[in-house]
């Protein structure tokens, strides 16, 4: 027999041998999804803490002179702050949670005036729930 014709009939061999065995894409897929937070851009990662860092300094010391109980907020936007430091999705997700139902319990007259600060303060929550989901933020 010529090369050529064992070249002919030994690859389609090869390849049904090939088709029974494992090639290690399993073991990829049963690693772990990367953190969403640890696949951001140092950039990015920076930009949301100086977001965290301007909320805290700028928005929350008017949102609690007029609403008055700072703590539930105060101690949810720390907890933001430390979740993104620590690179921790769930962490920041949980924060940002437990900020957004501080911010509902502001109500009446005093959420109207706060308009423009709780605003801001949920747009900066949103930011930050995007990227610990992993998903891209889109601005107009």
């Amino acid at each position: 027999m010529s090369k050529r014709a064992l070249v002919t009939l030994a690859l389609p061999v090869g390849l049904a041998a090939c088709m029974d065995t494992p090639t290690g894409g399993g073991a990829m897929q049963e690693a772990a999804a990367p953190n969403a937070l640890t696949v951001l851009a140092p950039e990015r990662v920076r930009d949301l803490g100086l977001a965290i860092a301007d909320a805290r300094a700028r928005l929350l010391p008017g949102v609690v002179e007029t609403a008055g109980d700072e703590t539930a907020l105060a101690m949810a936007m720390q907890r933001l702050d430390e979740r993104l430091g620590a690179g921790d999705p769930d962490g920041v997700l949980a924060a940002a949670a437990d900020a957004e139902a501080a911010l509902a319990s502001i109500t009446g007259d005093e959420a109207v005036e706060l308009g423009p600060e709780l605003d801001a303060i949920r747009l900066t929550l949103h930011a930050l729930r995007t990227a610990a989901r992993g998903e891209q933020v889109l601005l107009q």
